[in-house]
């Protein structure tokens, strides 16, 4: 679990706000269930043991970024390379400082890191490009 993780690391009340995004309504269930209070120290049925802990079905619209952003194992779980692509994408939309992606240790796992990488090069370099336009226009 990285919010058990980074709520270690960092004191408790240094991250503003926690946000779980997972299609699978068993596995939100799952997240809210381990990081809740336990059941003489909740108030109501989910009260998250780490202050700002929000759990989502879809990634959020708008124009939000957040300082880190942490995929778990969810490149692997896309259908093909045109879903890994858009999460890759939609990933580093809501990334303001670092991405984390994280996949298993197999053949599998390590060429959606590669793939992701290409992806973010191309992304990386599409910004640039579009940034030295801009500016050559201006």
């Amino acid at each position: 679990m990285n919010i058990r993780a980074a709520n270690t690391v960092w004191p408790v009340g240094c991250i503003r706000e926690h946000l779980l995004v997972d299609a699978s309504s068993q596995m939100i269930q799952i997240a809210e269930f381990l990081l809740s209070k336990p059941e003489g120290y909740r108030a109501n049925a989910f009260e998250p043991l780490f202050p700002g802990l929000y759990c989502r079905h879809y990634f959020p619209r708008g124009p939000d970024k957040y300082d880190l952003v942490i995929s778990a194992y969810a490149l692997i779980e896309q259908p093909d390379k045109s879903y890994r692509k858009k999460l890759i994408s939609d990933l580093w939309e809501k990334t303001a400082t670092f991405l984390v992606i994280m996949e298993q240790g197999t053949k599998a796992g390590f060429s959606a890191i590669l793939e992701a990488r290409d992806v973010l090069v191309s992304l990386l370099i599409f910004a640039i490009f579009n940034y030295a336009i801009i500016y050559l226009w201006n």
